[in-house]
């Protein structure tokens, strides 16, 4: 698993990636040009919009970026499998039951 700092921001090195966790619970969208689903180490899950700022309960959130419309042809059960498939693939979630998660 490795780390960003700066996610999905326009400038970010890490901008092209297919996830990336950030070691915060703070997220701010300013400079992302898409949505982006994200969960934090405690199994919250969120759908962040652009020029948002966000605050999770845990203190590392893995991101998906929601690229080509991906928010308006998923549904709330669509996302939280993608997200739930990505962090047991890069071991994000150790110890929580998939039972406890949802989307916010």
């Amino acid at each position: 698993m490795r780390f960003s700092k700066n996610g999905y921001k326009i400038t970010s090195q890490d901008f092209d990636q297919e996830y990336n966790v950030i070691p915060s619970g703070r997220i701010t969208m300013k400079e992302v040009p898409f949505p982006i689903l994200a969960m934090d180490n405690l199994g919250n899950i969120k759908v962040m919009l652009p020029n948002e700022e966000y605050n999770f309960r845990g203190n590392q959130v893995l991101e998906l970026p929601l690229r080509n419309g991906e928010l308006n042809r998923l549904s709330d059960g669509q996302l939280k499998q993608k997200i739930i498939e990505k962090s047991i693939e890069v071991g994000f979630l150790r110890g929580l039951s998939w039972r406890n998660l949802r989307i916010k």
